[in-house]
């Protein structure tokens, strides 16, 4: 069985298919469990934008919606 890396993961992760600023393919992706909701962090390897998206849907998150705000 072929083995995922964070560039290119076995399961498709949600969250755009490409890069919402260059249009780049080239995405790391990283499922996400902190205190807030289940996400996956996506960096881009073109333009290095990141963000953060839900895990169930998509849809673009704050960060502390994601990690907590560490109070």
């Amino acid at each position: 069985m072929p083995l995922g890396s964070l560039s290119q993961p076995r399961v498709a992760a949600p969250g755009p298919a490409t890069c919402p600023d260059c249009a780049s393919a080239s995405l790391t992706r990283l499922s996400v469990t902190g205190s807030g909701v289940p996400a996956v962090f996506l960096s881009c390897h073109d333009c290095e934008r990141s963000g953060w998206y839900a895990a169930d849907d998509g849809r673009a998150l704050d960060r502390e919606s994601v990690l907590g705000s560490g109070t």
